[in-house]
């Protein structure tokens, strides 16, 4: 698939992309949705020449990927409130970064301690998962489990997470 016919099905859904980007921008800021979306259609197209992502990730089954484009579109938002100065500076960061290791540490153990009430094949489907290959699809490609079944296994223990460790 060519950049031009990615971009072609990305702009079929221009007024979801633009409705993601309104939910996701800040109160305070002096950004456009529309704005944050032709952005997005450029990272996009430099991604795709640059083989930083493959049209085969972003679409599937003619249908764009929306978890990566609200990803991207996140992502940008961040990046412009930054340059803009609408969302925070530095200084407004409370936790050091010593602070948000320890953190880190601290949610990997609390996610290992809920993963060991739960069946050994789901926890090894989503240690995997979490640790090593980070989508479904690349999962189930790699172990040769049915898509089916490793996004339902997955799901289980992201609900049992969600449930069980209070952030």
């Amino acid at each position: 698939m060519s950049n031009n016919e990615v971009l072609q099905i990305l702009a079929q859904h221009q007024k979801k992309w633009e409705l993601i980007a309104d939910k996701l921008l800040f109160s305070n800021s002096e950004l456009k949705a529309i704005d944050i979306v032709q952005e997005m259609y450029i990272k996009v197209f430099d991604d795709l020449t640059n083989n930083v992502i493959e049209a085969e990730n972003l679409i599937i089954n003619n249908k764009p990927h929306f978890g990566i484009i609200k990803k991207i579109i996140r992502r940008i938002i961040i990046k412009e409130s930054k340059i803009n100065n609408n969302y925070f500076s530095l200084d407004d960061l409370k936790t050091e970064p010593a602070d948000l290791e320890t953190e880190e540490e601290n949610l990997d153990d609390k996610i290992d301690e809920v993963l060991k009430d739960i069946y050994w094949f789901d926890r090894k489907l989503f240690n995997l998962y979490r640790k090593e290959f980070h989508t479904i699809r690349a999962l189930s490609k790699a172990t040769k489990i049915s898509h089916v079944i490793v996004h339902k296994s997955i799901s289980k223990c992201k609900k049992l997470l969600a449930k069980r460790v209070k952030l």
